[in-house]
């Protein structure tokens, strides 16, 4: 009888506090207790070729949220992260030549369809629909611009940096060059990533990106 009280009152806390946070391992109703997450804070880094990323890697919280975004499904984890940096985001405004209230457009970094039937989702499309949760008036989604190839190894498969390097080198396609130029030419453009580390992968996003001549192109990546 006891034994049985026991397991639905643990069944009743996983529905209540369905989190364990990254920091104390504490159960929670949030993906990261309110005590850890104070602890962090976004840590831009503005790397060459218009690219940025909001927080430092090596935190060890942020480390294990974005474990949840890549591998769990964690939409929630990207969007307390998204919330965290919104000030950053909102600055960079004054990089994209806004006028009239257009929308930017996100595009989230693709997937083989691989590695996509794989994994069930694209972790970096969660990034993108968390930053259009939090401010839907200023962002579009369009995931139909940017393709991977499919014959690309894995990034995170590679130690070395010149390994990595040489692995996405046009890696990345645009399906119809033309029909892509009329959605985004003279359009402002973010392209997501999850993480960057050599940095070459949204170099060659970027790229690929800038055949369509958008108005700007930013390549904006969670952590660093």
């Amino acid at each position: 009888m006891i034994q049985k009280i026991l397991e639905k009152l643990a069944s009743l806390l996983d529905i209540l506090f369905p989190y364990h946070c990254p920091g104390c391992d504490r159960t929670t109703d949030a993906p990261c207790c309110q005590k850890c997450f104070k602890k962090i804070s976004p840590q831009p880094f503005f790397h060459k070729d218009n690219r940025i990323s909001l927080f430092d890697y090596n935190q060890e919280i942020i480390k294990k949220m974005i474990w949840k975004i890549k591998w769990e499904n964690g939409f929630y984890e990207a969007l307390m992260l998204i919330k965290k940096a919104e000030k950053i985001i909102a600055d960079l405004g004054d990089l994209l030549d806004i006028k009239n209230k257009e929308k930017i457009i996100l595009i989230p970094l693709p997937q083989s369809k691989k590695r996509l039937k794989k994994r069930g989702y694209n972790q970096t499309e969660l990034i993108a629909k968390a930053l259009c949760k939090l401010k839907p008036d200023n962002y579009l989604i369009n995931h139909k611009i940017l393709y991977k190839k499919e014959d690309i190894r894995p990034q995170t498969e590679l130690e070395l940096k010149t390994k990595r390097i040489k692995n996405i080198i046009d890696a990345f396609y645009l399906k119809n060059e033309e029909q892509t130029k009329k959605q985004i030419s003279d359009k402002n453009v973010i392209i997501i990533d999850d993480v960057t580390t050599t940095g070459a992968t949204l170099c060659e996003a970027l790229k690929e990106i800038n055949k369509a001549r958008p108005k700007i192109v930013i390549g904006l990546a969670l952590a660093g």
